[in-house]
């Protein structure tokens, strides 16, 4: 896969930042831009979706973590 790929990642925490900072450092030099974000809307727009495609990805995290808590 060539060209620009850009990751968002959402926090919740300030912890959460240091540590997905810390991680953006181990990755700048790969193909991927990552940025850290505290809002779903911020980080739709930084990957090239729109705010309707946000009630889609919250179910499915939301499906997500409740498989996370039953299993």
């Amino acid at each position: 896969m060539h060209g620009d790929r850009r990751s968002a990642i959402l926090t919740n925490t300030p912890n959460q930042t240091i540590f997905t900072s810390l991680y953006i450092l181990e990755v700048q030099n790969s193909p991927s831009h990552v940025e850290i974000f505290s809002t779903m809307d911020a980080a739709l727009r930084w990957v090239g979706l729109s705010s309707v495609d946000n009630i889609k990805i919250e179910a499915v995290i939301n499906e997500m973590k409740t498989k996370a808590d039953v299993g």
